[in-house]
């Protein structure tokens, strides 16, 4: 049988594997190993192995009225069809985890296609990518946010943790502040030194105060020196962010 020959793939491959007909039947999968199930040796379809939504719903995958809408249902279909691969299709599903209690997940679906003495299969991977694009997602949020107060406050974005002194900073930042563009967030906050003496004793009270209780967003015009007895006005927005 063409799933002897899948036994060492399906024990060593870090994603859910899936050998399946035409028809959507899982022969043969790692699924039960990688979740620390125990396998009922129940014949189901790839939807009711995932314990997907709508299979759970409609009581057999494929049945359901959103079943037809489904991009991995279609790329398989269309696989088999056309007897060939396909790689990489992103879908968001949506499994039971408990009943009535669903959660929702990013994957990454490939297929292979394969036909062995006429008997057609195709071997499916899906690799759980949710904790990867949310880091990315994450990390783009940020650099757009950090981007957009830039552009609109021609200031330029700072964070500092005042625990761990982990920062990010932009050069605009620095530039305003007529510091070197690689200056460090922290040396700009500790003593703002180009900035008016006026002006300054405010800053680092804010600061003073940030380092040890709550204190109130400051945002205020400020002066900050140029050159000799040059000053430019600046506006700056200075607040306290505490996270769990």
């Amino acid at each position: 049988k063409i799933t002897r020959a899948f036994d060492a793939l399906f024990q060593n491959i870090h994603a859910f594997v899936l050998l399946i007909d035409r028809n959507f039947i899982v022969h043969k999968t790692n699924y039960y190993e990688r979740m620390g199930k125990e396998d009922d040796k129940m014949q189901k379809r790839v939807g009711e192995l995932l314990c997907c939504q709508n299979a759970i719903l409609s009581g057999e995958c494929g049945t359901h009225e959103r079943c037809r809408e489904c991009a991995v249902r279609q790329k398989i279909t269309h696989a088999f069809l056309h007897r060939k691969s396909f790689s990489d299709v992103e879908a968001s599903l949506t499994l039971s985890v408990a009943e009535n209690k669903y959660i929702s997940c990013q994957a990454l679906v490939s297929g292979a296609y394969i036909n062995v003495d006429d008997e057609e299969n195709m071997v499916l991977t899906i690799h759980d990518i949710t904790e990867l694009l949310e880091s990315k997602q994450a990390a783009e949020k940020l650099q757009r946010v950090i981007s957009f107060t830039s552009s609109v406050s021609q200031v330029g974005f700072a964070a500092l943790d005042i625990d761990t002194l982990d920062e990010i900073i932009t050069p605009e930042y620095c530039i305003n502040f007529c510091e070197r563009e690689d200056e460090s967030a922290n040396t700009i906050m500790k003593n703002f030194r180009y900035v008016h003496p006026e002006d300054r004793e405010e800053l680092l009270t804010f600061m003073d105060r940030a380092l040890t209780d709550k204190t109130d967003a400051l945002y205020k015009d400020i002066r900050v020196m140029t050159g000799e007895n040059e000053w430019k006005w600046v506006k700056i927005f200075l607040i306290q962010k505490e996270y769990p």
